[in-house]
């Protein structure tokens, strides 16, 4: 099977988006669960806590769009098949 290289970058940045998301979000729960269980006064927890809607549709924008657009960029820009511009 010979695949696109641009489709190939495309599927190499939602892979990569994808492993972002899901560490990101992980990351972002437990510090938020942890602060509200422990009761502690972490600067910006509110700010998290009343914005993760927003914060979590502004990643997963990045991660499944922005990311697979740039690898299908270069993909197509940088592989075989490439034609060099004059």
């Amino acid at each position: 099977m010979n695949a696109s290289p641009a489709l190939t970058g495309a599927f190499g940045g939602f892979v990569i988006g994808l492993a972002q998301y899901i560490v990101a979000m992980g990351v972002m729960r437990r510090l938020v669960a942890r602060e509200v269980e422990e009761g502690g006064d972490m600067p910006g927890v509110d700010f998290v806590a009343g914005r993760f809607v927003i914060i979590r549709r502004a990643l997963a924008a990045f991660s499944f769009l922005f990311l697979p657009a740039l690898g299908y960029a270069l993909g197509a820009a940088l592989g075989p098949g490439a034609e060099p511009r004059p």
